[in-house]
């Protein structure tokens, strides 16, 4: 049992990681490339998979919902993700993202999936104060970051955390009948059908190419661990731990993007950061610990 909450954690480190990376990456690439080329990586990684997994037919009743899936998250959510960390600290961007349960939670209680106690609604309360707390205060006290967050780039990271959220809420009724591989390839494949014409568009006319080695280090870390490999841990970690034992690993996220934010970026938190993270992580378990609804397969970073 120990090695599926290791699953977990490296699922978590590799996520936290991806905030910093995208950071990163966004310094010589933009951010539709981007995407773009980190899917890419992630499906040459599926196409040599094929060769040992195989995927499952997808119905034709359920293409649609598959469709939908797809535009939400990836489409919509990295497009949302990308510009936003590009205006925002990672650190604070991870803590908003962290956020998806609850927002799960209150679009699940909508759709009469799930019902809302006292509990929750504390954790809720507290969620919402934590990111009200980080995003009025986090840029006053902290001289020596580099990567200050400014309100377009805060509303960028809650439309990705929303669309993200949506995301979740419809994965829950497709998990039931395909296999993380089956769902995380037909993303994959999706986003870069999707992301290509974009990142034509994002190049045109020049299509210049000078990226330094950090950024492209950068590159080849988003596609092969937070796109696929984390996606691929975390669920067969899923195999063995219940979900809302599961989901509490997730909010290992923030702490890990700060660590290696702080190491890579050279960034420190302030105090109103760390009171706000804590109490988002806070409100966040709260509302997952004994959820009555049951997502088999995570977001991915």
């Amino acid at each position: 049992m120990v090695r599926y909450y290791l699953y977990m954690t490296i699922a978590a480190l590799m996520w936290g990681g991806s905030f910093v990376g995208t950071k990163v990456a966004l310094e010589d690439i933009g951010p539709l490339t981007l995407v773009f080329l980190r899917y890419v990586i992630g499906g040459v990684i599926v196409v040599l998979a094929l060769r040992f997994i195989k995927m499952q037919k997808i119905e034709s009743e359920d293409l649609r919902w598959l469709i939908l899936l797809c535009i939400f998250e990836p489409g919509l959510y990295f497009l949302f993700e990308t510009y936003g960390i590009k205006e925002t600290d990672p650190t604070i961007a991870s803590l908003i993202i962290a956020l998806i349960p609850v927002f799960v939670l209150l679009i699940a209680y909508v759709l009469r999936m799930e019902s809302i106690t006292i509990q929750k609604v504390v954790g809720i309360v507290l969620s919402v104060l934590g990111v009200s707390i980080v995003s009025m205060f986090e840029n006053y006290g902290n001289t020596t970051d580099n990567h200050p967050s400014t309100i377009k780039g805060i509303i960028l990271i809650f439309l990705a955390t929303i669309t993200a959220s949506s995301f979740t809420v419809l994965l829950s009724r497709l998990a039931r009948k395909y296999n993380s591989f089956t769902l995380a390839s037909f993303q994959v494949f999706f986003t870069i059908i999707f992301y290509l014409p974009l990142a034509i568009y994002e190049n045109h006319p020049h299509y210049t190419f000078n990226w330094g080695i950090r950024s492209v280090w950068a590159l080849i870390y988003l596609g092969l661990f937070p796109t696929f490999f984390a996606y691929l841990l975390y669920a067969k970690g899923l195999s063995k731990i219940e979900s809302s034992v599961a989901s509490l690993f997730i909010n290992l996220i923030p702490i890990f993007t700060a660590v290696i934010s702080a190491l890579v970026l050279r960034t420190s938190p302030t105090i109103y950061t760390l009171i706000g993270g804590v109490l988002i992580i806070g409100g966040v378990s709260l509302v997952t610990i004994k959820r009555e609804v049951k997502t088999e397969i995570p977001l991915t970073t």
